[in-house]
């Protein structure tokens, strides 16, 4: 989308170059702007999943929750923010990647997260667009225990 927009401005600045003060008027209609946002569909983790906090003995490291998601947009895809939120609403996991260098209208991506205490965690994406289109996913709710 955005290559099709960069010819049609190169191409209308060569036509106003050309015509030299001629008149000109311009179809609003060959340029367009989508309103749409971009759609987001949690894939993990699952809602109400449970995950062990501390295995304890020879493994005491915390469970690992993979986060992922699925986003479209035919305008491309800008950013994607991994939220993650404790049992307080306190922000204790916020990861932004930039999806712009892919240059494309799907994705799918994935991050990981292990919280320092057991307890109920709420998890979210907000996806944007290349136009600042924004859309968020519905809270996912997990446990550590």
């Amino acid at each position: 989308m955005k290559t099709r927009i960069q010819v049609l401005l190169g191409a209308l600045c060569l036509l106003l170059l050309a015509c030299d003060n001629e008149d000109i008027s311009i179809d609003e209609d060959l340029i367009t702007k989508s309103e749409s946002a971009p759609t987001v569909t949690m894939i993990l983790p699952e809602p109400n999943s449970i995950y062990v906090f501390g295995w304890g003995g020879a493994w005491p490291l915390t469970q690992a929750m993979t986060m992922q998601a699925e986003m479209e947009d035919e305008d491309g895809l800008s950013t994607i923010t991994f939220m993650v939120k404790n049992d307080n609403d306190e922000v204790v996991h916020n990861k932004t990647v930039d999806l712009s260098y892919w240059d494309a209208e799907e994705y799918t991506q994935a991050d990981m997260f292990s919280p320092d205490v057991a307890g109920d965690y709420t998890v979210m994406v907000t996806v944007q667009d290349e136009l600042g289109n924004e859309t968020s996913s519905d809270p996912i709710q997990i446990t550590y225990k």
